[in-house]
């Protein structure tokens, strides 16, 4: 589980290196053909023009302390060759799911409201409320009220309901993504200098290089395009990644910043509860290089970036290996929203799309998987808007109960009154959606 942990920090710091080195290469100065890849690495898109990582830390802490509502609906289908599969997708073409998301940021109140709907007809509501350490679920066809638990006091809790308290903490506290990504500027500036420079300055100049004029087809549109491209053979990856780990494992600035961050995660969102120490960073690096070192690289083709510039507004970048593919498109549709598509495939045929456009107000995405045979799309259109007049619902004594001040007993009747109920409205629910029990 460690060596994953040692991996995710490691393509976290190339992004965060790359993503603020290529601001050096913002010019026309500068003419090699390595220079212009990082340059256009940035895809002097207009959709992500001069937006730098402390724009994205104030968006995010902005957004956090919004009013917000967003509504909308999902839909899934399904398309096969399989009998079977085929028979669930004509069931899922009836069916979509509508919801209304309500956050009141400055408050930590928020309220989710859904609906399953079929063949035009409403099957099951749900409604999900959250006022600051109080959370809770509704589901009226089971039970009136909200079914809720305060997030204090749970060893308490747990004994009630005759589970072991060892393993339960008192409280379950909260990720602040704003927190966690929150860096400050002298960190981000030494690893855009240390590992942006390692990637910069070990990669030769000959394996960049620039072609004119490309054809290229980018959300359904084909363009003239000119194409920066990287080319790296597996011997030269290697020798990448040698320098990266040995300059990490002495890094105590970084490896500072890794353990803190990773050890301000609450432990209940951890694969491993055991605090992260630089010590184990550095086994794991060592380990790393030792595989490294013995590994017999060849001179083949291992790896291909291209960034794909059509001085309009729109741009590509595709990254192959012998194995893979993944493209990542931006576009600006004709009603002017911000559009992205991603698309990953592999050697089997297999691939995953996502596709999405977007404004301030108005998305929608589509979701592909295919697969031997089968193709799978989720559709998802939502429609957002703030302001003070968004309002979420309080709890109180006649909308909800709270099972932290109820008895084992008051609990255990509760229990069996949703259990009888369960009873009594799923054959009906079972039937609107033409399955008989």
């Amino acid at each position: 589980m460690k060596k994953k942990i040692i991996w995710t920090i490691i393509a976290v710091i190339i992004i965060i290196a790359a993503a603020l080195g290529i601001v050096y290469y913002t010019t026309d100065a500068f003419k090699t053909s390595q220079q212009l890849f990082y340059r256009h690495f940035e895809s002097e898109s207009k959709l992500v023009k001069n937006i730098g990582y402390e724009d994205l830390l104030k968006n995010l802490k902005e957004q956090q302390e919004k009013n917000v509502e967003t509504s909308g609906e999902i839909t899934a289908n399904i398309t096969s060759t399989d009998s079977e599969m085929q028979q669930i997708g004509d069931a899922l073409k009836k069916g979509k799911i509508k919801y209304d998301a309500k956050s009141i940021g400055k408050e930590n109140k928020k309220q989710i409201d859904m609906t399953l709907e079929y063949d035009s007809k409403d099957v099951l509501s749900l409604n999900i409320l959250q006022n600051k350490d109080q959370y809770g679920i509704r589901v009226k066809d089971l039970y009136d009220k909200f079914v809720s638990v305060e997030n204090n006091n749970l060893k308490a809790l747990a004994k009630t309901l005759g589970v072991d308290e060892s393993t339960i903490p008192d409280k379950i506290d909260m990720i602040d993504y704003y927190e966690l990504l929150n860096i400050d500027n002298d960190t981000l500036k030494h690893i855009k200098d240390t590992y942006y420079g390692i990637i910069k300055d070990n990669i030769p100049e000959e394996c960049y290089n620039v072609e004119k004029d490309v054809s290229v087809e980018i959300n359904g549109s084909q363009s003239q395009a000119n194409a920066y491209k990287l080319t790296l053979t597996e011997e030269q990856l290697k020798n990448v990644m040698v320098r990266f780990f040995e300059t990490l494992k002495s890094d105590d600035k970084t490896l500072d910043l890794i353990v803190s961050k990773y050890n301000s995660i609450p432990e209940i969102y951890r694969e491993d509860s055991d605090n992260l120490t630089k010590e184990t960073i550095v086994e794991n690096l060592t380990e790393e290089l030792e595989y490294l070192n013995e590994l017999e690289a060849t001179s083949d083709e291992i790896l291909n970036i291209t960034v794909y510039d059509t001085n309009e507004n729109m741009a590509r970048i595709e990254v192959k290996t012998n194995k893979e593919s993944f493209n990542f498109d931006m576009f600006k549709e004709a009603d002017g929203k911000n559009g992205i598509t991603m698309l990953y495939s592999d050697d089997s045929q297999n691939q995953l799309e996502v596709k999405g456009t977007f404004d301030e107000s108005d998305a929608k995405a589509l979701v592909r998987i295919e697969s031997e045979g089968t193709n799978v799309e989720i559709g998802i259109t939502e429609n957002v808007k703030s302001g003070d007049d968004i309002t979420v619902e309080d709890f109180s004594e006649s909308n909800s109960v709270k099972i932290n001040d109820m008895s084992e007993e008051e609990i255990g009747k509760l229990v069996q009154t949703i259990y009888t109920n369960i009873e009594k409205v799923l054959p009906e629910k079972m039937q609107m959606l033409g399955i008989n029990l």
